[in-house]
């Protein structure tokens, strides 16, 4: 559904299943989200009509990301530990998607630099791809669940159960850890001045 400034209700778009995935503005100025029926949708922003569509054999439940040529990668599955595991797809419209990484179990949405390196987390590891789906590091978070993995400059934040940690986004290379005094829940914010929130 879509609001003005005043709260009036100006479109809703319908889809055929549960709508968990946050939307995102695309770089084009379209909306993204995807659905439980399988979909990744793109709308027109003005009047919510749908532009095209992407057929997925699960769900879609975490925001996509985009990649500064537009590439757009979204999580298919169900990104949840200890169930249904999501795979990494990347959708370059009008082509069809043009690879996935299946092999590991991602758990959380993926983040993009600026350069391109994509950032996914599963149960236990950090792991970074190139747009062509190569995988060009990982770091072993020892058995640790990794919430969303935020990328600021040239370092990777990630908060666990039980760790906020930071990697060099180049090579994976630990820069430090801090143990949580108790439990880390969800992503942190960076400052300008690199202050982790």
């Amino acid at each position: 559904t879509c609001f003005d400034n005043s709260g009036n209700e100006k479109w809703k778009f319908n889809t055929d299943g549960y709508v968990y995935s946050s939307p995102r503005l695309g770089p084009d100025g379209n909306l993204y989200f995807g659905s439980d029926d399988g979909y990744v949708f793109c709308l027109d922003t003005l009047d919510g009509t749908e532009i095209y569509k992407y057929r997925f054999n699960a769900e879609i439940r975490y925001p996509v990301d985009f990649s500064s040529d537009g590439t757009i990668f979204c999580l298919v599955g169900h990104p949840a530990p200890f169930s249904v595991m999501g795979a990494l797809k990347s959708i370059s419209n009008p082509k069809p998607p043009e690879w996935m990484v299946e092999n590991t179990n991602f758990t959380k949405a993926p983040a993009i630099s600026d350069n391109g390196i994509i950032i996914l987390n599963s149960i236990d590891s950090v792991y970074a791809f190139n747009q062509e789906g190569q995988e060009i590091w990982n770091y072993d978070n020892e058995g640790d669940t990794l919430e969303v993995p935020v990328i600021f400059e040239n370092t990777v934040f990630v908060a666990s159960r039980n760790m906020l940690t930071a990697l060099n986004l180049e090579d994976g290379s630990l820069i430090w850890k801090k143990p949580a005094n108790g439990q880390y829940n969800d992503a942190p914010a960076i400052g300008l001045d690199k202050s982790v929130y």
